[in-house]
């Protein structure tokens, strides 16, 4: 996957260290975006954790939407208690 048109040259990774709050990255076994990508997005973000979803695409909220729901909400309840 690449980026073309007008986000290109787009590149956010220097300000990711500027998000300060608990993120949750996700992305699927066959995911357009690498695990290594989501990788480097959650060493610069602080207070992230990361979920590789083993049985789905770029769309995992309708390729694995239990897991996916569980998976959020997981998350929500340890960040929000």
């Amino acid at each position: 996957f690449t980026m073309r048109g007008v986000l290109g040259s787009l590149n956010l990774t220097d300000s990711l260290a500027k998000i300060n709050v608990p993120t949750l990255l996700t992305s699927g076994r066959f995911d357009t975006i690498r695990p290594s990508t989501v990788k480097t997005m959650q060493r610069e973000i602080k207070q992230s954790e990361y979920k590789l979803l083993p049985h789905s695409g770029h769309c995992s909220m309708i390729d694995d939407a239990k897991l996916m729901n569980d998976v959020i909400a997981d998350f929500l309840e340890r960040v929000e208690h």
